[in-house]
C-alpha cells in the first residue's frame, strides 16, 4: 500500500519543509481505495499540526492523471454480498471516510497545492476541490461521471455544483460531460492555469521562498508563485463557457422532466446548437439519454435541497444518499456493466426519467 502513495518533506529553509503527497498508482490513474484513504487522511492530520510544515503538494506520478475517482471496484463484492436491509460495513467505512478525508481538506489551515493535471474526475475533483491552490493545465480533463454508474455526484458536488455559473453544474451533474482546464477556471474548480512542464518549477520555487509562521502570509506566498507561472498567452474558451448561455437556456427554474426533454431535443430544435463542440454536446446528451433515470432524480433533488446547506450538513446528506445507492440496485448495476462484465449495456431499473417514482427518490434520501 505505502507505494501507491509516497510521502516527502523537503527542506524551505529556516529549518522548515515542504510537504509534498504523490499519488503513485498509475495502473488505476490513482483510483482512492479505503487503504489509500487511511493512509492519507492520518498524515494531513499529523501535518496540520506541525509548525514547521508550511505548506502541501499533491500531485501523480502519472502524466495520465491525478485522480480517476473511487475504487468502486473494491465495493461491488460487498455489494452483490451484503444483505441490502443492513448496512454494507465496507461501503460505510469507504464513503464515511473518503468524505471526512475531503472535508479536511476544506477546512484545512495551511495551503495546500493540488496540481490537477490529466484525467481528475470524481474522487479526484473532491480531492483536489476542497484545496486553497488548484491548479489544471490544457490536458486536464474533469468529469463527475455518475450518471453512468447510478450513483450521484458525490465528495461534496452537492456544494460546488450549485456554486457554478449559469445552471452549469446541474449540467454537468445530469450528463457527466468533461470539461477542460480553461472550463474549470470559469466553473470555480480551478484557480490556475499552467504549462504542465512547469511543476518542476513550481516546487522549486516553494522551496526557495521565504515562509513565516503565519498561515495568512503563506497563502500569499503560494498565490504568488501560481501567478508569475501562469500561462503567457489566453487559451479559447472551453465547450461549457462556449454554450453557458444555452444551457442556462434550457435548464434553469425548469422541473427535471422539462429540463430532459429539452435538453435531448436541443439537436433536433437547433442542429447546431453545439457549434465547434458539437461531438462534445452530442456525447453529453448521449450520457443522459443512456445514464441512469434514478441518478439523474437524485442530482436534480441534492442541488435543490443544499442551496442552504453547510458543507458539514452537504456530506451528511451525500452519505445517507451513497449508502442508500449501495442497498438500491443501480449502482450495483452501473458498476457491473462498466467494469465487471464490461457489456456498457446497464439494465436500470426504471426505463426512463418520466418513470421513476417520486417514493423510489425519497428512499435515497433517508437515513441508512
Amino acid at each position: 500500500m505505502t507505494d501507491k502513495i509516497l510521502f516527502e518533506e523537503m527542506p524551505v529553509g529556516d529549518n522548515k519543509r515542504l510537504g509534498v503527497i504523490t499519488l503513485n498508482d498509475p495502473r488505476t490513474i490513482n483510483a482512492l481505495s479505503l487503504e489509500m484513504i487511511r493512509v492519507l487522511y492520518p498524515r494531513l492530520l499529523s501535518w496540520q499540526k506541525d509548525d514547521d510544515l508550511v505548506a502541501l503538494f499533491i500531485h501523480s506520478s502519472s502524466e495520465r492523471g491525478l485522480c480517476s475517482g473511487g475504487n468502486i471496484k473494491q465495493l461491488y463484492d460487498s455489494m452483490t454480498g451484503e444483505n441490502s436491509d443492513t448496512p454494507n460495513q465496507l461501503a460505510l467505512d469507504f464513503f464515511s471516510e473518503e468524505y471526512q478525508l475531503d472535508q479536511l481538506i476544506h477546512g484545512y489551515k495551511k495551503p495546500i497545492i493540488v496540481w490537477g493535471h490529466g484525467i481528475v474526475m470524481g474522487g479526484g475533483v473532491g480531492l483536489m476541490v476542497g484545496a486553497s491552490h488548484r491548479v489544471v493545465t490544457a490536458e486536464s480533463t474533469l468529469a463527475m461521471p455518475e450518471i453512468g454508474i447510478g450513483l450521484f455526484p458525490d465528495v461534496g458536488a452537492s456544494w460546488f455544483l450549485n456554486r457554478m455559473p449559469d445552471s452549469c453544474g446541474l449540467f454537468l451533474g445530469l450528463t457527466g460531460a468533461s470539461i477542460t482546464g480553461s472550463d474549470a477556471l470559469f466553473t470555480g474548480l480551478a484557480d490556475h492555469l499552467l504549462e504542465n512542464s512547469g511543476k518542476n518549477k513550481v516546487l522549486e520555487q516553494l522551496t526557495q521562498s521565504n515562509w513565516t509562521p503565519g498561515n495568512d502570509a503563506n497563502h500569499e506566498v503560494v498565490t504568488a508563485i501560481l501567478a508569475n507561472i501562469e500561462f503567457s498567452t489566453t487559451l479559447p474558451k472551453g465547450p461549457l463557457e462556449t454554450h453557458a448561455a444555452l444551457i442556462q437556456q434550457l435548464i434553469e427554474g425548469k422541473a427535471l422532466l422539462a429540463i430532459a426533454n429539452e435538453l435531448q431535443e436541443s439537436e433536433s430544435i437547433q442542429p447546431d446548437v453545439a457549434g465547434e463542440y458539437g461531438e462534445w454536446w452530442r456525447q453529453a446528451i448521449t450520457n443522459l439519454k443512456n445514464g441512469c433515470p434514478t441518478t439523474a432524480h437524485l442530482v436534480y433533488q441534492q442541488l435543490h435541497r443544499s442551496i442552504d446547506m453547510s458543507l458539514a450538513q452537504i456530506f451528511e446528506m451525500e452519505l445517507n444518499i451513497a449508502m442508500q445507492c449501495v442497498a438500491h440496485p443501480d449502482f450495483r448495476e452501473g458498476v457491473r456493466a462498466l467494469l465487471i462484465d464490461k457489456d456498457r449495456n446497464p439494465r436500470w431499473r426504471h426505463n426512463s426519467i418520466a418513470d421513476v417514482p417520486d417514493q423510489w427518490i425519497s428512499e435515497h434520501f433517508q437515513p441508512y
